[in-house]
């Protein structure tokens, strides 16, 4: 009896808050008929409220465990997109489950370039308040941004179509030759 096929892998978008993930991975979804899931969404709809409400009334802590609880769900490898939070990699075990599942891709946009693609709305609330704040914020995470990605991709002087081609391009050179169950 021959071994069974490999499931299909995930290709996982992860970055500072703004970096592009939920569009680039809607593009790579149209692009490959594999379906975006989106971790903060999956909160979102467990929690009955959206992340700044979390954050408000139930703590960072809160959405954290949450956030990890539907990583731990989604990372199997399902041939999904995967959109994670822009905290979720500094979780070693979020990586771990992530990576297990498929390709960390980092989608790399600075603190800067993160505030003005924002437009400082409070749907993100670790991104509201001043720009040292945000710095000092992308700083703490930059080593694990770097640590959890299997490929960094610049975002800057792209558009989301040439970033979601790219990725595309990657993973397929990746994954080129593998059997998967349909």
């Amino acid at each position: 009896m021959a071994p069974p096929r490999a499931l299909r892998p995930n290709i996982v978008l992860a970055g500072f808050m703004a970096a592009g993930k939920t569009t680039v991975g809607g593009l790579l979804s149209g692009l490959t008929g594999m379906p975006l899931e989106d971790t903060d969404e999956a909160v979102e709809r467990r929690a009955g409220a959206t992340v700044a409400e979390v954050f408000a009334s139930r703590g960072e802590g809160t959405f954290r465990r949450l956030e990890a609880e539907e990583i731990r769900r989604a990372a199997v490898p399902h041939g999904a997109i995967l959109a994670v939070g822009g905290g979720a990699v500094v979780d070693p075990a979020n990586v771990e489950a992530l990576r297990a599942g498929g390709t960390i891709y980092l989608l790399q946009v600075d603190a800067a370039e993160a505030m003005r693609r924002a437009g400082g709305g409070g749907s993100r609330p670790l991104l509201v308040g001043d720009a040292p704040a945000v710095e000092d914020l992308y700083s703490s995470r930059e080593a694990a941004y770097r640590d959890a990605a299997d490929v960094v991709v610049p975002t800057e002087g792209r558009s989301p179509e040439q970033v979601a081609e790219h990725i595309l391009m990657d993973f397929a050179r990746r994954h080129a030759g593998e059997r998967h169950e349909d």
